[in-house]
């Protein structure tokens, strides 16, 4: 699907497409682990003293690598963070695997069957994320 995806990408966010997949792909197999799929704001509950209450929509749960994880909590709580919390293998991991969580946007897109102005956005989102990230 990725093959589909870095093509609808500005030809300037080709080149950048590639790498980042490509870096993905190289990674070491990880022994899977359950890993949520989207640790995203939206889908953490916290309690006014910053406990975790709850985590919510298990609906991409699968058998992965947990740094995937770690790239999704990245995004809402910064990497520093991510950095005291997990060990530098998995951190080192996680950064190469968001640099892929804006593309899987496009992925997802075609997969439900996005077309036109709506499919037109969701590009557009995931060009304005690549050039913020930071990734290059």
């Amino acid at each position: 699907m990725f093959n589909e995806a870095v093509p609808r990408l500005p030809p300037e966010l080709r080149a950048s497409g590639r790498r980042r997949v490509h870096e993905v792909l190289a990674l070491d197999p990880e022994p899977p682990r359950l890993v949520h799929g989207d640790l995203t704001g939206e889908n953490m509950h916290w309690s006014v003293d910053g406990q975790l209450l709850g985590v919510l929509d298990w609906d991409l749960a699968s058998p992965a690598d947990p740094a995937i994880d770690a790239a999704c909590l990245a995004h809402w709580h910064g990497w520093s963070t991510i950095k005291r919390a997990v060990e530098e293998t998995t951190y080192t991991r996680a950064r190469t695997w968001y640099g892929t969580l804006s593309i899987e946007q496009i992925v997802k897109a075609l997969l439900d069957g996005v077309t036109g102005a709506a499919l037109a956005e969701c590009v557009a989102s995931v060009a304005r994320w690549m050039v913020s990230d930071g990734l290059g």
